[in-house]
């Protein structure tokens, strides 16, 4: 069992971090190619496409823990630290918002 989770685990660190990884990359790109105005039409969708694939993804993995509750494969509070788990993934981009704009940028 603890095999399992840890191999989950490690699978969920690898997808975020790609994803970290080519999103950051992104706006990079747009500001070489148009200066800070295309680096914010770069961000901004860069969010719109972040915000897309959090809301498929986090639909895909609640579907994927019900169907498990659905089995007996896990119980209601793991299913419970699973929605935990998306609604703090969902409130990483607008808390990284938040800290960026206490810096005064």
């Amino acid at each position: 069992m603890e095999n399992k989770n840890h191999a989950a685990n490690k699978m969920k660190f690898f997808f975020f971090a790609f994803f970290v990884a080519v999103f950051s990359v992104s706006p990079l790109s747009a500001m070489a190619a148009g200066g800070v105005s295309g680096a914010q039409a770069g961000i901004s969708t860069a969010q719109t496409v972040i915000y897309s694939l959090l809301g498929a993804g986090a639909a895909v993995y609640m579907l994927i823990q019900g169907f498990l509750l659905k089995l007996k494969k896990i119980g209601w509070n793991q299913l419970f630290l699973a929605l935990v788990e998306v609604a703090v993934v969902a409130g990483l981009p607008a808390l990284a918002v938040w800290f960026w704009d206490l810096g005064g940028n």
